[in-house]
């Protein structure tokens, strides 16, 4: 069974464990993987996207008046991206990471976020814990 790992700088990844998971980092990285060690690297709960809805509420928007075209996920450029930075600080700025090196995984993960961000989502009700994660 594959669980979700990540690292201090950012790195996401699914792996059997967390041996696993620095080897996958260090495939990718090579020397510079050698600073991390077990632990470092933190496993992650992940939930998906009807459980995020339920909880914290999805803000949609009108289609025709973002960056992406979709109704609730925002861009990283542009109007979208400053709507984002206008709401920072305020527990409700989620980022759609990509969490390995081909991109086919994706979570929702609290906050605003830079490394391996595929866009943001701002919801309706603040996020608590910054250890939960969602599937996207």
């Amino acid at each position: 069974m594959t669980e979700v790992y990540e690292l201090p700088c950012g790195f996401i990844t699914e792996a059997g464990d967390k041996n696993d998971a620095l080897r996958i980092y260090r495939e990718d990285y090579g020397r510079d993987a050698a600073r991390y060690t077990r632990k470092d690297v933190k496993q992650k709960l992940v939930q998906d996207i009807e459980e995020f809805e339920k909880k914290y509420g999805l803000v949609r928007r009108d289609p025709s008046t973002t960056e992406s075209g979709h109704d609730y996920m925002l861009e990283t450029f542009g109007r979208d991206l400053d709507l984002v930075a206008e709401r920072v600080d305020s527990k409700r700025v989620w980022t759609i990471v990509s969490g390995d090196s081909n991109g086919a995984a994706a979570y929702i993960v609290p906050g605003y976020r830079f490394v391996n961000r595929i866009g943001y989502i701002l919801s309706e009700k603040p996020f608590t814990d910054e250890s939960e994660w969602f599937w996207y």
